[in-house]
């Protein structure tokens, strides 16, 4: 953007009177800047993580969203929203003599006449983006919330069903296993009772053969050709 002449006197203008009072202050304030930018990372870090905590998000969890995208799109609306469009020209006022002002405080000053606004009505431009982030969340909330939380909601009564019939299953094996129990002693119980049969048949069986062994012997004994002799 070229820079009118009319503006090119207020540039000078405030560059005359900001120079002095500006300059013994410029290297500590890089250097705040740099020590705030690094505990504004830090913490930044460290707000993530206890967020993170507090919602019982999973490490590695997967949420769906392509998280730049998102932000670049919303961000694209709220510069877009004609609400913004003061705050925008002032922006591009200020882009535009940043050459000639490399002094960001003093090139505020200057934009702040070049687009003929005030400190009001450019705060009121930027605290517009809130009015597109409420009406983004609502989206959010109506279409993805809603929808992952239905899906959520389906893949809890599946696991209800899936533990009752676990449930079901576990007292069934329960009923299962104390039938194979109850066959199991019945198993037992009738090898010991055949092996006990089996025992006391022979046992009469060899009474039996020993008493009438014994009759033959008796007959042969008393009546058989010896006896005669």
């Amino acid at each position: 953007m070229k820079i009118p002449e009319s503006l090119k006197k207020v540039v000078n203008l405030v560059i005359v009177d900001e120079s002095a009072a500006s300059a013994p202050a410029a290297a500590e304030t890089e250097s705040d800047s740099s020590t705030s930018a690094a505990g504004t990372a830090s913490g930044h870090q460290s707000s993530l993580r206890t967020q993170d905590a507090q919602t019982g998000q999973q490490p590695g969890a997967s949420s769906g969203i392509d998280v730049a995208d998102l932000e670049k799109r919303i961000d694209t609306l709220i510069q877009d929203n004609p609400a913004y469009a003061p705050y925008r020209a002032f922006a591009e006022m200020s882009q535009s003599i940043a050459a000639a002002v490399p002094d960001e405080q003093q090139r505020y000053r200057a934009a702040l006449l070049g687009v003929k606004t005030n400190l009001d009505a450019l705060l009121g431009a930027v605290n517009s983006h809130a009015d597109v982030l409420a009406t983004e969340q609502k989206n959010f909330a109506s279409a993805f919330v809603a929808r992952a939380e239905a899906d959520i909601a389906s893949l809890r009564e599946q696991e209800t069903r899936l533990n009752e019939e676990i449930g079901a299953l576990a007292r069934q094996l329960a009923e299962k296993n104390a039938q194979k129990d109850a066959v199991s002693k019945s198993i037992n119980s009738k090898t010991a009772g055949l092996a006990k049969a089996k025992i006391d048949f022979e046992s009469v069986r060899t009474t039996l053969v020993q008493k009438y062994d014994g009759i033959v012997k008796k007959l042969q004994g008393y009546l058989g050709e010896s006896a005669h002799g």
